[in-house]
Order: structure tokens, then C-alpha cells, then sequence
């Protein structure tokens, strides 16, 4: 059975309910590691200067309390958490799993996948490759 580690367990408690009751099913399917939760003025300043995210601090749903985004990854011992087919793979249990949790009244919000900006909420799967790939951030999306 897979379980959390200490420090992916004290990311997955700085997020919303939803991302909370999410990423504990998903952990129940496939191992994976909580890269972030919330994020702080200067991780999230840190990570526009270098590239790494597109949005200055406080326009981040990581810099929400509770966060609304999570970085979550698969996990395999010894594997590169970003490898893109471990990653695409990885998605789609998410991306399942979340839509059958709101569905059945467990999650409050639709999920957005960071490797698919388009999403709409009527269309969950259009998918633009013209748009910055993130393929480990998953966010709550607003009605």
C-alpha cells in the first residue's frame, strides 16, 4: 500500500479539501510525491524570475491558503518524476480520478491540468499545445 512520506504529507496539508480528498485517492492507485502546495511570496517570485511558472506572486493559486493548485508526480523509485510518459500517464489517473470524485459530490470544484490550459469546464479535454506544459500542477477550477 502506498502512503505518503512526512514531507509530501506536510505540502498535501497546506491545500484545499478537495486537492486533499484528490491526491489520497490517487495515492491509493499509483505512488506519488506532493512537490507543492501552497507557496510563499518568494518561492512564488523565485519561480517566475527563473521560468518555472508564468504567474507573479499573489496570482498563483498556489498562493492561496488553502492552496488551490498542487504539484503532484508519480513516483517510482529511481525514475525521473518529469519523464513525459510517466507524467501523461500519470495525468490521466488524475485528471479520472477527480472527475469521478466531483461527480459523486466528494470534490467541490472541477480539476484543471497544467499540461492542458484550455480546459473549460464544459469541455474538459480540449487540449492547446501552444500553451506552457506543467504536467505535474493540477488546480481547482472556479465556476
Amino acid at each position: 500500500m502506498n502512503k505518503w512520506s512526512n514531507k509530501s504529507l506536510t505540502k498535501l496539508k497546506t491545500c484545499h479539501q478537495d486537492l486533499i480528498t484528490l491526491a489520497n485517492e490517487v495515492l491509493k492507485i499509483h505512488d506519488c510525491s506532493v512537490f507543492e502546495g501552497h507557496r510563499t511570496k518568494e518561492k512564488q517570485d523565485e519561480y517566475f524570475n527563473n521560468g518555472t511558472s508564468r504567474v507573479k506572486f499573489p496570482n498563483s493559486k498556489h498562493n492561496k491558503q488553502p492552496s488551490m493548485a498542487i504539484d503532484l508526480a508519480p513516483y517510482k523509485p529511481g525514475a525521473d518524476p518529469y519523464d513525459m510518459e510517466n507524467v501523461l500517464f500519470f495525468a490521466g489517473i488524475v485528471v479520472a480520478v477527480a472527475d469521478r470524485l466531483y461527480r459523486n459530490g466528494l470534490m467541490t470544484h472541477k480539476l484543471r491540468w497544467g499540461g492542458n490550459w484550455s480546459t473549460k469546464a464544459d469541455h474538459p479535454f480540449a487540449f492547446d499545445t501552444n500553451r506552457f506544459f506543467d504536467g505535474i500542477h493540477f488546480e481547482l477550477m472556479y465556476d
